[in-house]
């Protein structure tokens, strides 16, 4: 007679292939070994080395672009014809990167331009920048003030952008030209970044987006530990 267990089944280990594939694979992650997991342990800790690194400030655009790598894009805002409103928010779009640019005004016309960028149509407020696109990780541009006839304002910018992993960064930038550049370059996704302006209008003359490039150091342990471990797999196979 068949035990109480026989009849439940209990005693029939079925085939490997007969199990469905979620199975097969929770039971070969329960063989694999301590040092499979120490592999494994070190590729998770170098991705989270890279995801703790601060955030990269650039006051130089070519060190600024070195850093980039995959799309990027950069828009000339001085393109705006002089005396043209834009309402709020405006859209600036290309190789799948994407950005909005807001006042923290709330009048109807927000946003303005002298010919020479993107600035606001009143003083006392900031020019915001959000809803950046989920692969955006880099920001920078040409910032500066201006004043209410259009002529630069010399004076400081204070700069404020905030990353996705919460990181976040504040600088505050004695400008004297049009031509003065920054750029922030993190790990993770960009939230916003406010431009202040403590002379005059924040205006932003040039926009550009983009994407990093990995730290070699991250990213050579990240591929060692990963060919150790499919080199050890593959070892483990070929013995059974």
């Amino acid at each position: 007679m068949n035990s109480r267990f026989e009849k439940r089944g209990y005693g029939n280990r079925p085939d490997d292939s007969l199990r469905a594939p979620w199975v097969r694979a929770i039971i070969q992650l329960m063989k694999l070994s301590s040092l499979t997991w120490r592999l494994a342990g070190l590729v998770l800790f170098a991705l989270s080395t890279r995801a703790l690194a601060a955030p990269q400030f650039f006051t130089d655009q070519s060190a600024f672009d070195a850093a980039i790598t995959g799309a990027s894009f950069t828009t000339n805002l001085s393109a705006f014809p002089p005396g043209q409103v834009i309402v709020s928010p405006a859209t600036f779009s290309a190789n799948g990167l994407s950005v909005q640019a807001v006042s923290t005004n709330t009048g109807e016309y927000n946003l303005y331009s002298f010919g020479n960028g993107l600035t606001l149509d009143s003083e006392g407020f900031d020019l915001f920048f959000t809803n950046f696109s989920l692969n955006t990780t880099a920001f920078g541009g040409l910032f500066f003030n201006l004043e209410t006839g259009g002529s630069l304002a010399p004076g400081d910018v204070v700069l404020s952008v905030l990353f996705a992993d919460l990181s976040a960064l504040t600088t505050t930038n004695e400008v004297t030209t049009t031509n003065s550049f920054f750029g922030f370059v993190g790990n993770t996704n960009i939230v916003s970044l406010t431009i202040s302006g403590q002379a005059g209008l924040p205006t932003a003359g040039q926009l550009s987006l983009g994407a990093p490039v990995p730290e070699p150091s991250s990213l050579s342990l990240v591929l060692l530990s990963l060919g150790s471990l499919v080199a050890y797999l593959a070892a483990r196979r070929r013995r059974a």
